[in-house]
């Protein structure tokens, strides 16, 4: 559908809505697109997958690095670039601008490139996610610190978060690095 969109809102095809629900943190997946484009002509009355797409903050020590992780990472996540040389108020500003997303379902996954792996050590899943993961069905498990807080080198980035973050654990979610 973003690729179809105009500056102005406005799809620039015809856009038929087939199924929806309701976001529920941790189970149902929060940013996504369809695999097919939903078109009139081709629509056989069942709605495509729903691939999942990543939600990522990234901690790098320049600018330069996090967005070669944005590079690596692709269309496949979006992303909130962290420069840790640009933040003001160190450490503690830079666990508040993940801390905070994190916290409010805003991102899925924290990616710290090697040089700043030192700033995940204090940080935990946050506490809405153990609740919001109480009141699911009982087989659910809140993810993991491992599992949310990870580190890679750029080049490492796509894979690090397609198979070792809570994502990946997910019966009949998509990945969209699924189809790299």
């Amino acid at each position: 559908l973003e690729k179809h969109g105009s500056s102005d809102g406005e799809p620039t095809v015809p856009i038929q809505i087939t199924d929806c629900g309701a976001y529920v943190p941790l189970f149902t997946p929060a940013a996504g697109s369809w695999y097919d484009r939903p078109d009139p002509d081709s629509y056989s009355g069942k709605t495509p997958e729903l691939i999942v797409q990543f939600r990522v903050g990234v901690i790098a020590p320049t600018m330069a690095v996090a967005k070669k992780f944005r590079s690596a990472l692709g269309e496949h996540a979006t992303t909130i670039l962290i420069a840790a040389d640009e933040v003001e108020g160190g450490d503690d500003e830079i666990t508040r601008l993940v801390t905070k997303p994190l916290e409010n379902f805003s991102l899925d996954v924290v990616l710290a490139a090697p040089a700043c792996a030192s700033l995940l050590e204090s940080l935990e899943v946050p506490s809405s996610w153990i609740d919001a993961a109480d009141a699911l069905p009982k087989d659910f498990k809140a993810p993991t610190k491992g599992e949310v807080f990870l580190v890679a080198k750029p080049v490492d980035a796509l894979s690090a978060v397609a198979n070792k973050s809570w994502l990946a654990n997910r019966n009949g979610w998509i990945l969209s690095s699924s189809f790299v």
